[in-house]
């Protein structure tokens, strides 16, 4: 990637396009998968920023997308954490500018065990959204309405693991479910 600041998150929107975040400018950038060597220049690319009032290293951490309802979940990780949803991606690419940025607050405001958001994943076999915070070290699973559906802690001693997953940055899940 050249030209790029900050990146983040990563996601598939299939039909080979991925989605990538910039921290900094709080950008989600729609870019080809590479099909030959060389770098990609960023302003061959189209993107939508949210310049919310942050500056510095506190803005876009994760991306997940959701294929069949077109979304993108964006998580920004701290000060204030946030949840965006971004209805119309891939609509938008094919002329029909019709996004919809709806701020998921609501969603996560009650679930303090979740300190920061690091990663997003929109799960497509239940249509449940996955949570990551590094900092507690917790996963937490969200039904379509935003309410707690299941949490696993990610310190030593849970889910089979010997030691804490020492700085969890990101996550994905495989066809089967499989993280």
């Amino acid at each position: 990637l050249q030209g790029f600041q900050d990146v983040e998150g990563i996601t598939y929107l299939g039909d080979n396009l991925l989605a990538v975040t910039e921290e900094r400018s709080q950008s989600v950038v729609i870019l080809p998968v590479p099909d030959r060597p060389g770098a990609l220049q960023r302003e061959d690319y189209a993107s939508v920023s949210l310049a919310l009032n942050e500056q510095g290293n506190a803005g876009f951490e994760g991306i997940g997308y959701d294929r069949a309802g077109d979304r993108l979940f964006v998580v920004k990780e701290h000060s204030p954490r946030k949840l965006y949803e971004i209805q119309g991606v891939k609509a938008s690419l094919h002329g029909q500018l019709n996004l919809k940025i709806i701020d998921r607050e609501a969603w996560i405001e009650d679930k303090g065990m979740a300190s920061d958001l690091a990663s997003v994943h929109f799960d497509e076999r239940t249509g449940h959204l996955v949570l990551l915070s590094d900092e507690a070290k917790m996963i937490l699973e969200l039904d379509g309405n935003g309410d707690l559906v299941s949490f696993r802690s990610l310190w030593s001693g849970f889910a089979g693991l010997s030691k804490s997953v020492p700085q969890a940055e990101g996550m994905t899940f495989d066809a089967r479910g499989d993280m």
